[in-house]
C-alpha cells in the first residue's frame, strides 16, 4: 500500500512539473514570430491537458486514500467476525485495482501528451512550406557552432538567395512560387545530406551551416552547394523554370554572435549581386572574393573530395583576385560583369506577361472585330496580341525557357443567327478560359478562333493543356440547354522555334489547325516544326 501511494505520489509530482515547464514554454511561445503561433497555441494545449490528467490523478489518489482510510478503520474493531475481516480485505483490494486502472489510464494519456510535445516541438523549429529547419531552429543551431568552435574546427555559413524571385513572383504567381521555394529547398537537401545544417531562413533566403578542415575546403564546398541548386531545372505544372542563385560565405569564429555571422554572410550575398548574381563571395582575409569556379555535371556534397589540386587551384584563384583588387572598389568576377542597379533587373525570373486590358491600348482596331457582343478583358485583340508577342518570346529566350501555344475554333457556328451563334461561342470562351493558368496570354486570333500562348511550356505540356481544355468544352457543351451549338472543336499545338521569327510561328499553328477540321473528337493537330501530324489527347 505504502509503495503503491508513494508512486502515485511520483507521478502526480512529475506530471505537475512537466505541465508547469510547457505551460511557461507556451507563454514564452506566446510572443514568437506570427508565423509559430500555431505551434505555440499547440504547446500551450497540450500544457493544459497535462495540468487536467495531474488534477484528475491528484483528485484519485486523494478519494483513494480516504476510502483506505475508511476500511483500515473498521479492521482497528476489536472482536471482528473472520467473514467480516475478510470482506473488508476484499474492499481494500477491489479499490486498489480500481486504482491500478485509474494509473494506467493516466500513464496512458500521458504517453500520448508526450508525443504530441515531441510533434509540437519539431513542427516548432520546422518551416510548413519546406520542411526545413526555421529561423528559430537554424539560430540555436548557430549558437551551439560558436559555443563549439575551436582553432581546429572550420565552419561557416552560406546565405543563398533566389535571383529576381521577386519578379518571377509577381509574373507567375504566388502558388508557383511557393512551388520554386520547395523545389529549391528539396534540392539544398539533395546536395547536403545529413553532413551540413539547412534552413530557410526566411523569404527566399536560405542558409545552410558547413564544416570543413580548413577554410579553403569551405568554399569550394559553397560554390558546390549553390552551383547544385542553380544548375536544376523545376517542373511545375506545365512549367519549366531555370531559376539561379547567389551566395555569401562567412566563417563562424569562436566569440561571434548570431548577428554578427549573418551580418557577414549578408555582405558576401550582396557582394554576389553586386557582382552580377548567380555567383557566390566569400571572405578569408581582408577582401571579398569569388567562390572557386564549378562546372560540369553539379555533384552532391557526399561526393564532394576536393583533391590537393582543387585546394590549390582555389587558393590561387584567391591570391589572383585579392591581387587585381588592391586598387580597386568594384567588385568583379572572371565571369560575370558588375551590373547598374538603377536598370531593370533581368534573368532567367524577370519576365514580364502582366496584360493591359484591351481598352486602354492604344492600338488600332483589328481586321476581325469580334463577333460576340463582349469580349472578356482578359482577351486580347488581334494587333495588341501581335505587337506584344516579341516581348513576350524575347524573355522566355533570354531566360531560356520554352513557350509553346495553341489554337481552338468553333466550326459550324457562322452559319447561325449572330445572337445564337454568339450566346454559344461566349460559353465555349467561358470554359477555355476556366482552364487555363494566370500566365497564359489568350487573343481572339479570329471569329469564333482564341489563340492561346503558354509561356514556359513544353510541346509535351502545351499538348497536355490544349487536350484538356478541348475536352472540358465539350463535356461543357453536352449540358448547355442551347439550340445552336458548334459542329465540331479544331485546336492545332506548335512550339516556337530558338531563332524562329513570331510571324513563322503563327503560320505553322494555322496550317495544323487547317488539317484539325478533319480530326475527332479525341484528336489534336501537332506541328513539330516539319509536318503535322494527328496526336490522340
Amino acid at each position: 500500500m505504502i509503495e503503491l501511494l508513494c508512486t502515485l505520489t511520483g507521478i502526480i509530482a512529475g506530471v505537475a512539473v512537466v505541465a508547469s515547464l510547457f505551460h511557461q514554454q507556451g507563454e514564452r511561445q506566446k510572443f514568437a514570430a506570427a508565423e509559430e503561433s500555431n505551434a505555440s497555441d499547440r504547446i500551450l494545449g497540450i500544457a493544459d491537458q497535462l495540468q487536467v490528467i495531474s488534477h484528475r490523478v491528484a483528485a484519485n489518489v486523494t478519494a483513494h486514500s480516504e476510502k483506505v482510510v475508511h476500511i483500515s478503520d473498521r479492521l482497528s474493531v476489536p472482536n471482528e467476525e473472520p467473514t467480516q475481516v475478510l470482506s473488508t480485505i476484499n474492499e481494500i483490494i477491489t479499490a486498489n485495482q480500481a486504482m491500478q486502472g485509474q494509473l494506467a489510464d493516466a500513464q496512458m494519456r500521458i504517453a500520448q501528451q508526450s508525443r504530441l510535445i515531441e510533434q509540437a516541438s519539431h513542427q516548432a523549429r520546422t518551416d510548413a512550406l519546406t520542411g526545413l529547419a526555421n529561423r528559430r531552429a537554424l539560430n540555436e543551431f548557430i549558437s551551439n557552432s560558436i559555443e563549439n568552435t575551436t582553432d581546429a574546427t572550420c565552419t561557416g555559413l552560406l546565405l543563398m538567395d533566389i535571383d529576381h524571385f521577386k519578379s518571377f513572383n509577381d509574373n507567375f504567381g504566388h502558388t508557383t512560387g511557393d512551388a520554386v521555394l520547395a523545389s529549391f529547398a528539396r534540392a539544398i537537401s539533395v546536395c547536403c545530406g545529413d553532413s551540413s545544417y539547412a534552413a530557410r531562413y526566411g523569404g527566399e533566403e536560405f542558409a545552410v551551416v558547413l564544416s570543413a578542415t580548413n577554410s579553403i575546403e569551405l568554399a569550394l564546398k559553397a560554390a558546390a552547394v549553390r552551383y547544385y541548386v542553380s544548375e536544376q531545372t523545376i517542373n511545375y505544372e506545365d512549367l519549366q523554370l531555370k531559376i539561379t542563385a547567389s551566395g555569401g560565405l562567412c566563417e563562424i569564429r569562436s566569440g561571434d554572435t548570431c548577428q554578427a555571422i549573418y551580418e557577414r554572410a549578408d555582405e558576401g550575398l550582396y557582394q554576389a549581386k553586386k557582382g552580377g548574381r548567380n555567383c557566390g563571395f566569400w571572405r578569408p582575409h581582408d577582401g571579398w572574393q569569388p567562390f572557386p569556379e564549378q562546372k560540369g555535371n553539379p555533384k552532391i556534397l557526399a561526393e564532394l573530395r576536393p583533391s590537393a589540386e582543387d585546394i590549390r587551384t582555389a587558393s590561387r584563384a584567391a591570391g589572383e583576385h585579392e591581387r587585381s583588387t588592391e586598387d580597386s572598389t568594384t567588385v568583379s568576377t572572371n565571369t560575370t560583369q558588375p551590373v547598374d542597379e538603377t536598370k531593370p533587373a533581368t534573368g532567367p525570373l524577370a519576365i514580364d506577361f502582366s496584360l493591359t486590358p484591351v481598352a486602354e491600348v492604344d492600338a488600332a482596331p483589328s481586321e476581325n472585330p469580334p463577333q460576340s457582343a463582349e469580349t472578356p478583358a482578359d482577351i486580347l485583340d488581334l494587333n495588341t496580341f501581335l505587337s506584344r508577342l516579341d516581348g513576350f518570346v524575347e524573355q522566355l529566350r533570354k531566360a531560356d525557357l520554352p513557350a509553346t501555344a495553341f489554337m481552338i475554333e468553333a466550326l459550324g457556328l457562322d452559319q447561325f443567327d449572330a445572337v445564337q451563334a454568339n450566346a454559344c461561342w461566349g460559353k465555349t470562351v467561358a470554359v477555355v478560359l476556366e482552364n487555363l493558368r494566370g500566365i497564359d496570354v489568350t487573343c481572339l486570333y479570329r471569329p469564333y478562333t482564341l489563340c492561346v500562348f503558354l509561356p514556359g511550356s513544353s510541346c509535351d505540356a502545351g499538348l497536355i493543356r490544349a487536350g484538356k481544355t478541348k475536352l472540358a468544352v465539350l463535356e461543357a457543351s453536352a449540358l448547355w440547354n442551347t439550340s445552336v451549338c458548334f459542329e465540331k472543336l479544331a485546336v492545332s499545338v506548335a512550339s516556337i522555334g530558338p531563332a524562329e521569327d513570331n510571324a513563322g510561328f503563327l503560320n505553322r499553328l494555322e496550317l495544323a489547325l487547317e488539317d484539325a477540321v478533319d480530326s475527332s473528337q479525341r484528336e489534336i493537330v501537332v506541328h513539330d516544326g516539319n509536318t503535322c501530324h494527328f496526336q490522340q489527347t
